[in-house]
């Protein structure tokens, strides 16, 4: 009787893959629940390098027209979340934090973050003062 094993590898990482660089320093990670009437904007980078602004895809060069515009939104001021693939291009994940950087001053008005806000979508908010 003879048995034979087959066994199953993973894709060899090329030369040259790393990881991308942390967020900035400034910008927070999304938090469940932005206070009451507080907009929340998403621009997206998927693992294709493909840009999308609330979930429609936009291209890169018109990104930062669309950030100066929602820079612009007053009372409430909105949070924009930064949510990306994993494997997105690095080079391009920096490019959209610095677009992002620039266009809405995120390191003195805090209104960036980064990480993956849609996992608190569907949870009901139970903080103190809301029904």
């Amino acid at each position: 009787m003879s048995v034979a094993f087959l066994t199953a590898s993973c894709s060899q990482h090329q030369v040259g893959d790393r990881a991308c660089t942390p967020p900035l320093i400034a910008w927070n990670k999304p938090h469940p629940h932005l206070g009451p009437g507080n907009i929340k904007i998403r621009v997206g980078l998927d693992h294709d390098g493909a840009t999308y602004f609330n979930g429609k895809a936009v291209p890169l060069a018109e990104l930062p027209t669309m950030l100066e515009r929602a820079g612009a939104l007053e009372n409430p001021e909105p949070v924009i979340v930064l949510e990306t693939e994993m494997g997105a291009p690095c080079s391009t994940l920096d490019r959209v934090r610095t677009l992002m950087a620039e266009r809405l001053a995120c390191g003195t008005h805090g209104h960036c973050d980064e990480g993956m806000m849609t996992v608190w979508d569907d949870l009901p908010y139970t903080g103190s003062g809301v029904p």
